[in-house]
């Protein structure tokens, strides 16, 4: 009657088991969803840098043309209202592309924003995957000292 007792509580142990097994890999792919997150964002944030340094670059090419226009600008006066609307296509250029800068940096930082959240989800999914595993090795123990119970209660 008691060895009954003890192989039903050991069923009963290893159905929980199973049950905390479940929940690890259901925790597991949670973390992976996290992980594939990451990495999405990770990528969107890359894509959205070489947007930024290619504006960047563009803008300090308008910059150097506006400089090349002014210098122009004081050699010929007497092409002064020609440059002067060259000045302020670029100046136009210019404002443009700041623009742009600006909305890149904005999506930078929503980016960055996504990926910091996506990393603290990754850092609780870690969180509860350690805690299932701090289970299913506390269940795996108390198995094992059944199963020695059982061994040498048959013996």
């Amino acid at each position: 009657v008691e060895l009954e007792a003890v192989v039903r509580s050991l069923e009963e142990k290893n159905h929980d088991m199973g049950r905390t097994n479940a929940k690890v890999i259901a925790v597991q792919e949670r973390l992976l969803e996290g992980k594939l997150l990451l990495a999405d964002e990770n990528s969107r944030l890359l894509a959205h840098a070489g947007k930024l340094e290619s504006c960047k670059a563009q803008q300090t090419a308008a910059g150097e043309k506006l400089q090349r226009a002014e210098a122009m600008l004081a050699k010929k006066i007497g092409d002064r209202d020609i440059i002067n609307i060259q000045v302020e296509e670029m100046d136009a250029e210019k404002a443009t592309l700041v623009a742009y800068t600006k909305a890149l940096a904005g999506e930078i930082e929503d980016a960055k924003r996504g990926l910091d959240k996506s990393r603290k989800d990754k850092d609780a999914l870690l969180s509860q995957v350690e805690e299932a595993s701090d289970a299913l090795t506390s269940v795996n123990e108390e198995l094992t000292n059944r199963q020695v119970a059982l061994q040498q209660a048959r013996a």
